[in-house]
């Protein structure tokens, strides 16, 4: 049994990721299935996670899945500064222009991904996203940036 497997730190962090988000939503309120609160998407998606996470972490003290790499700055930075990105850029830029800086940032990560599949996968989200948050979810987003506007 190796505890410091690669599944069993991941399974971890998804429990501790998912129990954070449970954790940090107990302060909304949960709704009911015909009506949503604002506390019944995140806490349902973090006990998901949560629940993930134990049986990835458990089905890795059954096996042994080597020991983890060495950790890697850049892509964890990076990935970080994406996230910060569409954060910071989201009202300002629009939703589909910061999904596309956010994804281009985040392609950074990954030294062997090539510009195409970086690009074509940005505007792909770009795209998905405005439809799926902006049109049919109806969420009060913008999608240019306020200068098109």
């Amino acid at each position: 049994m190796n505890l410091l497997s690669r599944d069993v730190l991941a399974g971890l962090l998804f429990a501790g990721a998912g129990l954070g988000c449970v954790i940090l939503s107990r302060n909304y309120a949960f709704g009911a299935g015909t009506r949503m609160g604002p506390g019944m998407f995140p806490t349902l998606v973090g006990a998901m996670l949560a629940v993930l996470g134990i049986i990835i972490a458990v089905h890795g003290l059954r096996k042994d899945a080597g020991r983890p790499d060495r950790f890697h700055l850049r892509p964890f930075c990076l990935v970080l500064i994406a996230l910060a990105v569409f954060t910071l850029g989201v009202e300002p830029l629009g939703l589909f222009a910061t999904v596309i800086v956010s994804v281009l940032v985040a392609g950074f990560a990954d030294r062997e991904l090539s510009w195409f599949a970086t690009a074509t996968t940005a505007v792909v989200l770009a795209i998905g996203s405005s439809i799926v948050f902006v049109t049919l979810l109806g969420l009060q987003l913008e999608i240019w940036p306020s200068f098109f506007r």
